[in-house]
């Protein structure tokens, strides 16, 4: 299992483990944005760094602490902090990585940091790896210090409650996924689709029910169902399921646009196709 812990933040930092142990360690990476110097992170590294360890057939799960806005914090650094964040997870969503989170309570709590100053992270991360210290040595990485114990809570407790089920906008992709199959399944994809009959197929409603939490992991099967096809609408029912346990159900509205964004009639022989799979 390779597990990717950060701290969020311009400020923050990554922790990479393979299994239970620390591959490498690294400041969150950044750049300057505008002319204020502002730093702002650097989403094309932090995606190299992702990348470069991982192998094909690789498990891979994110850890991000997920920290609200403190009493007294500036618009300014909150929307920063909120910005990072966002980047972190876009990253994850393009990348398919599924990514949880975890409060500073619970980590904190757990190698009891309760009430203690920051930089006893530092002191708790050299008692269970020593050889880790050349790297914290310097008070400022704390945040190295808060990203290891964030991995190393994960995989303390990942089988546990607080890590039971795949976050739960992951079953939108899922669901995604097996929409576009069922696009190919019937000989086209989404750039055929928008060339040759130049119209864009996408959701205008959707709604999800959750049965049962997909656990870590588990194979799963998602099932797509044409139930009617009309001039400007497709309407699909959707399942995740576990061997033959329902965890998700899913309906799903589509509808078809052109390429300024107004509604358009679904040619016929794309609609005879969908209505092949009612």
């Amino acid at each position: 299992m390779l597990v990717f812990s950060i701290d969020p933040g311009v400020s923050g930092a990554i922790c990479v483990f393979k299994n239970k142990d620390i591959l490498d360690i690294y400041d969150v990476p950044t750049m300057v944005d505008g002319k204020k110097n502002k730093r702002q992170i650097n989403s094309a590294q932090v995606t190299h760094i992702f990348k470069s360890f991982v192998k094909e057939g690789d498990k891979v799960s994110v850890i991000v602490e997920q920290v609200n806005a403190m009493p007294g914090q500036g618009v300014t650094s909150m929307f920063n902090f909120g910005q990072s964040f966002g980047i972190i997870k876009g990253i994850c969503a393009a990348l398919s990585f599924p990514i949880y989170f975890v409060r500073p309570a619970k980590w904190k709590k757990h190698f009891n940091l309760i009430g203690s100053v920051k930089d006893a992270s530092r002191t708790k991360v050299i008692e269970i790896y020593p050889t880790m210290s050349p790297k914290i040595a310097r008070k400022k990485d704390s945040n190295k210090a808060d990203a290891i114990l964030i991995g190393k809570y994960f995989i303390d407790n990942y089988k546990n409650d607080s890590f039971h089920g795949v976050y739960y906008a992951n079953y939108l992709k899922y669901f995604e996924r097996a929409r576009t199959e069922l696009i190919y399944s019937i000989g086209y994809n989404h750039k055929e689709l928008n060339d040759k009959l130049e119209i864009k197929i996408v959701v205008h409603k959707f709604t999800i029910t959750y049965k049962k939490p997909i656990l870590f992991e588990d194979k799963i099967i998602v099932e797509s169902f044409v139930k009617n096809v009309s001039n400007f609408r497709v309407e699909m029912a959707q399942n995740i399921l576990r061997d033959d346990e329902v965890l998700a159900e899913a309906m799903v509205e589509l509808v078809t646009i052109d390429n300024f964004g107004k509604p358009k009639i679904i040619p016929e022989e794309l609609k005879a196709k969908l209505s092949s799979y009612i």
